[in-house]
């Protein structure tokens, strides 16, 4: 799915502002954990700073506006590395990611309002469906 160019701008700034503060991913990751004991066991034996740089340069990735299908790439990667093939993710554990990373983007961006939410949420509700479909 394609995202218009200024909606794929809007996610772009809004993460670098947030991607700027040292605590974005671990406030993420507190969030997400704290959703449910069952994120909590997903992550009980991982290695959370080599999650962090995972998770860092993942988003990088999957934001919208690349015109060569990287994208893609990368969400098929994912769904792999988290399928049962992979660590073997629950896809209901992708509902607590998702709220739990735009719970962290409104405390971090100071930019961040209703609008930029719903751009947000379309973003990452068709990543996180393509990574559903390929699990």
């Amino acid at each position: 799915m394609s995202f218009p160019a200024s909606d794929a701008a809007k996610v772009q700034a809004s993460f670098q502002r947030c991607a700027e503060n040292p605590a974005f991913i671990d406030d993420f990751y507190a969030f997400f954990v704290g959703m449910s004991p069952a994120v909590a066991a997903a992550f009980a034996h991982t290695d959370m700073d080599q999650q962090a740089v995972m998770l860092r340069a993942s988003l990088e990735l999957i934001l919208p506006g690349d015109e060569h299908g990287a994208r893609q790439q990368v969400l098929g990667r994912l769904a792999r590395l988290h399928g049962p093939d992979g660590v073997n993710i629950p896809p209901r554990l992708y509902d607590y990611w998702l709220e739990a990373l735009l719970d962290t983007l409104a405390v971090h961006d100071p930019d961040y309002n209703p609008a930029l939410e719903a751009i947000w949420r379309r973003v990452l509700v068709e990543g996180v469906k393509q990574v559903r479909q390929c699990v």
